[in-house]
């Protein structure tokens, strides 16, 4: 049976003092948890970024059963995927993550619109004085093979197959990529000469610098893995292996070749590589 001092105790009022305790906590509680709620979380990953990635990833897996299961080679290094890749995705929107802030370019004659991805170019080799696109069936680690990542400042008519258009009239400018800093003369991160850069955040060991933007999606960035799955990851999950070195006879056009895994997927705490070895 309740008490009448209980009844008493339970309907005093509160004093100031603990009114002013419990305003002072609810305050303190509420600026410790405004930065993380107002970060960008990642923004369109849960409604249309990865689709948008993973419809690429099927055109990249319906280019390579029409093409003897290779993936796309068009310019150097493998630039001009995304033109190669056109015909099955038939539309330009599935390139463009949203919070990618490119704009499309137009002419009076054509257009180019924004791509916010670009492609692994350790999967292109040297062979005999020319490039060659490594097979799926070549490729033992599709699950762990990054394909395609995110990048910015790319600019691309992919609607014609040499992506011709205002920026330059021979064309190729969906970018290719290997986690590394560019370097003249070769895939480290291109399309065609246009300014570009990893918006994935600093891959570990590769230093700092303007090529290397902030994720996208904040803290972590959006990657399409070879068999055509897709990873939400940080950086710092994702190696590049060693320094690519060329190989074969590459006259007049030098190429990434294949990074060797001297990062350990599974020595080196990381989920995801660059590496096609």
């Amino acid at each position: 049976m309740i008490k009448a001092a209980d009844i008493d105790r339970l309907t005093q009022k509160i004093t100031p003092t603990e009114l002013l305790t419990v305003c002072a906590i609810i305050a303190i509680t509420a600026y410790m948890l405004l930065p993380i709620l107002a970060r960008p979380r990642g923004g369109c990953y849960s409604n249309i970024c990865p689709p948008n990635l993973k419809q690429l990833g099927r055109g990249f897996l319906q280019y390579a059963q029409d093409y003897d299961e290779q993936f796309p080679l068009a310019g150097p290094h493998g630039t001009g995927w995304a033109g190669a890749l056109y015909p099955y995705t038939k539309t330009y929107a599935e390139y463009k993550c949203p919070n990618d802030k490119g704009m499309a370019v137009t002419t009076d004659a054509s257009a180019s619109y924004p791509v916010s991805y670009s492609m692994n170019s350790n999967i292109f080799q040297a062979n005999d004085k020319r490039e060659v696109a490594l097979k799926r069936d070549d490729i033992g680690n599709l699950a762990t093979l990054v394909l395609a990542f995110e990048t910015s400042g790319a600019a691309v008519d992919m609607t014609k197959a040499d992506e011709g258009g205002p920026v330059s009239p021979t064309g190729f400018h969906s970018g290719v990529g290997n986690g590394l800093a560019p370097a003249p003369g070769t895939g480290n991160l291109t399309a065609n000469g246009e300014a570009i850069r990893y918006v994935c955040g600093e891959f570990p060991g590769r230093g700092t610098g303007t090529v290397y933007g902030p994720a996208r999606h904040d803290p972590a960035s959006v990657f399409l893995c070879a068999d055509g799955h897709i990873k939400l990851l940080r950086a710092a999950k994702v190696s590049t292996g060693r320094t690519p070195v060329r190989s074969g006879s590459q006259t007049g056009n030098a190429v990434s070749g294949t990074a060797a895994t001297s990062d350990r997927l599974d020595d080196g705490g990381f989920t995801l590589t660059f590496s096609t070895r």
